[in-house]
């Protein structure tokens, strides 16, 4: 069967005029040579990367929130900032604010409550109003010992609730010992037992703003 394949093959190239041995050139191609990459990933190129997380789809869908988060090679540390999306065009814009995260859009999708540093370099929650004549005005809405997380939104837009790790009183881990008089060994002492503070993450909440005019006052505080 092979050699009656071989002769027919022949017999069609001579009719063709095409030559045997290119005809077998052409019926097996050569692979081509694989080509080595100019450069290799290096540890270094890690901080030239960065990745979208916390993304948020306003409330009528056209524009998103998230977190674009890179590494900075100076202070070996991660750098973040909320950047907005308009979903019809793809076009992408920074909030405007270095460090921000945490972005949520109010019930309307008129503002965006998120988590920057304020007063006292401390993270705090601020509102940015994204519509109306007050666009592009934002202001902190708190002064916190601590950093919030879990912010949201009450269906009404007029409160934001958030967590936050406050000290509290611990519980006791027990007694010291000590040596009675005339025993050799230790026995429970009568004194105060000793207790550790730590910080529990407590549900609070702030009231928002439902007009830009407010927001443009507390700016105005914040700047004087």
């Amino acid at each position: 069967m092979t050699s009656r394949l071989h002769r027919a093959a022949f017999a069609l190239a001579l009719t063709l005029g095409v030559a045997p041995c290119a005809l077998a050139d052409t019926a097996s191609p050569a692979t081509p040579e694989a080509v080595a990459p100019a450069r290799t990933l290096t540890p270094r190129d890690a901080f030239a990367l960065s990745q979208a997380k916390d993304v948020q789809i306003s409330p009528d869908g056209k524009r998103i929130a998230y977190t674009r988060s890179s590494e900075d090679i100076l202070a070996d540390n991660a750098r973040n900032e909320i950047w907005l999306v308009d979903v019809a065009s793809g076009q992408q814009v920074p909030l405007g604010v270095p460090g921000s995260s945490r972005a949520r859009w109010s019930p309307d999708g008129t503002r965006l409550a998120y988590v920057a540093k304020g007063p006292g370099d401390k993270p705090q929650i601020w509102v940015r109003w994204l519509s109306g004549g007050g666009s592009g005005t934002g202001a902190a809405l708190t002064a916190l010992p601590e950093a919030p997380s879990d912010i949201a939104w009450s269906p009404d837009g007029k409160q934001i609730g958030f967590t936050m790790f406050v000290p509290e009183e611990g519980a006791s881990l027990g007694s010291p010992w000590r040596r009675r008089r005339g025993r050799s060994g230790p026995t429970p002492s009568r004194s105060s037992p000793k207790s550790t503070t730590v910080r529990m993450a407590r549900a609070m909440s702030v009231p928002a703003s439902t007009t830009s005019s407010w927001c443009r006052r507390m700016a105005g505080r914040r700047a004087n």
